[in-house]
């Protein structure tokens, strides 16, 4: 079966489970309400339990499919290479032709690029100049400040943290110290 069928199959496993599993619940609630039949626990445990196994089996078609497709993706890409290697002999000097001057093409344009570029620091840096007041000083400081206060805010959350533990250790000691005293 391909993928895409045993997907479709897979949705409609979790959807009978879905709809089945409501309208058990929906006639049992009916029957207790209108009839003097009053449904048992393990009733609704079955109906549910159904519905569970329904939607696993769903599941595990889902992962089936997938499976599928994957190796359908992959033997579509065989196949593609296996047509490569019966390209003629003239076909392929012409292609590593052209590769050969794509790749020389490529490797002066990304000379270019490293020549003008910069890091990606510089770049943020020079967008909030230019996108605020602020000049070159005051981001320095910005800077060096959250280089302190991140850590520091960072030991804040955590000693907050370690604290209302200690509150909740402290809540239940006495809490239990309260239930030994009732007895």
């Amino acid at each position: 079966m391909k993928a895409k069928l045993l997907h479709l199959i897979a949705n409609l496993f979790i959807w009978i489970a879905v709809i089945a599993g409501l309208g058990g619940f929906a006639v049992a609630l009916a029957l207790n309400i209108y009839t003097d039949y009053i449904p048992e626990m393990w009733h609704y445990i079955a109906i549910g339990a159904g519905m569970g196994v329904l939607i696993l089996v769903g599941i595990i078609l889902h992962i089936v499919a997938n499976v599928r497709a994957k190796r359908e993706a992959i033997r579509a890409c065989w196949n593609v290479v296996e047509d490569a290697d019966v390209v003629d002999a003239v076909e392929e000097e012409a292609i590593e032709e052209a590769l050969e001057e794509a790749a020389d093409e490529a490797v002066e344009e990304t000379a270019e690029e490293a020549e003008t570029e910069k890091t990606k620091i510089q770049i943020i840096r020079e967008k909030i100049i230019e996108k605020t007041p602020l000049t070159e000083e005051q981001l320095a400081k910005a800077e060096q400040i959250g280089k302190i206060a991140v850590p520091v805010g960072a030991a804040c959350i955590v000693l907050a943290m370690a604290a209302q533990l200690k509150g909740y250790r402290a809540g239940a000691a006495r809490r239990r110290n309260f239930y030994k005293w009732l007895g």
